[in-house]
């Protein structure tokens, strides 16, 4: 979590997440991956996908939703996901 290594308490960092609806939470991952995504289109598939994955994980996402949102990212550019 990027604002653990930036010395916020975590009670802090839960407190706050928690005003987010599930709902909310993947709009935001799935707006994140997009632009990520798109920057990334000229580098082969499979790097593209693997840079996703870190890039939402860095961001605090958990794997149910990097899965998720990868998948659908994927899928709309009409590449194979597996």
């Amino acid at each position: 979590m990027e604002l653990m290594r930036k010395g916020v308490d975590r009670k802090i960092i839960n407190t706050e997440l928690s005003c987010y609806s599930d709902q909310e939470e993947k709009e935001f991952a799935l707006d994140l991956a997009r632009k990520k995504y798109l920057q990334s289109r000229n580098l082969d598939p499979m790097k593209r996908r693997r840079r996703l994955y870190q890039f939402l994980s860095s961001h605090g996402f958990d794997s149910s939703t990097i899965r998720e949102i990868a998948r659908e990212v994927v899928s709309h550019n009409n590449e194979n996901f597996d």
